[in-house]
């Protein structure tokens, strides 16, 4: 999972110019801002055939890999928290 979300931002959201590490964080260390968070969320939906709510789309669910692989493994076994 991990690895999928990496290559989506490395590829689809940055053209594969950044090399990005699990616990990195995409915003403070400039890899997402608020227009390519929405583009990723859009790809992740559609890779992943799940619909984020507007709660489970702050910022805290998407500030690393690590974080975000972990968010969506539960929300598509149906136990993620907003």
């Amino acid at each position: 999972m991990l690895e999928s979300i990496k290559s989506i931002i490395e590829n689809d959201i940055h053209g594969g110019a950044k090399k990005l590490e699990p616990d990195q964080n995409l915003f403070e260390t400039g890899v997402l801002d608020s227009l390519s968070h929405l583009k990723l969320i859009s790809l992740l939906e559609d890779k992943y055939a799940i619909k984020f709510s507007m709660k489970e789309m702050k910022v805290e669910n998407f500030e690393t890999l690590s974080k975000l692989a972990v968010f969506i493994q539960e929300k598509i076994a149906g136990k993620a928290k907003p």
